[in-house]
């Protein structure tokens, strides 16, 4: 379970020896994992906005492990057009976020590829996909062709 209100950005904290380096990612004894997946993306696709309704309403906390990606979260409870973007990944001060329940979620691949972990406190049940073109028009790219699935792109 996720208490929080807004996403929450989390900084890594990495202790490095001789052997190499850990992180803490995440810890929280609240948070109880239904789901755990990854995803392995190129460059331009755009992921999202999905989210789960009630009854089966989403915390996600996920955690870029390879890559840069560009991060949008709203609340689907009130004004849709109050955005969290942010930019996430190796070559950015933040590596997890932090996605509250009721909060719609999408990203855009930035760099030539990237691998996003997913850890969901509920299990997968009735997601709503909204097509994020046409819900976010901010998207930063550098070049046109988007790659979007069809199942966005037939959303609202």
């Amino acid at each position: 379970m996720c208490d929080n209100k807004l996403p929450l950005l989390m900084k890594t904290d990495i202790r490095a020896d001789i052997r190499g380096s850990m992180n803490i990612l995440f810890e929280n004894r609240k948070f109880e994992t239904h789901i755990l997946k990854m995803t392995i993306s190129k460059r331009g696709v755009l992921r999202g906005f999905h989210y789960q309704p009630k009854p089966l309403e989403q915390s996600k906390l996920i955690i870029v492990l390879e890559g840069t990606i560009q991060d949008v979260c709203y609340n689907m409870t009130n004004d849709e057009t109050s955005f969290h973007d942010v930019i996430l990944g190796e070559d950015e001060k933040y590596n997890a976020l932090m996605i509250p329940k009721s909060f719609a979620h999408a990203y855009l691949t930035l760099s030539d590829y990237s691998r996003v972990l997913y850890l969901c406190d509920q299990k997968y049940g009735g997601e709503i996909s909204i097509n994020p073109q046409r819900k976010y028009k901010k998207w930063i790219f550098e070049h046109k062709n988007m790659i979007i699935s069809e199942k966005d792109l037939q959303n609202d």
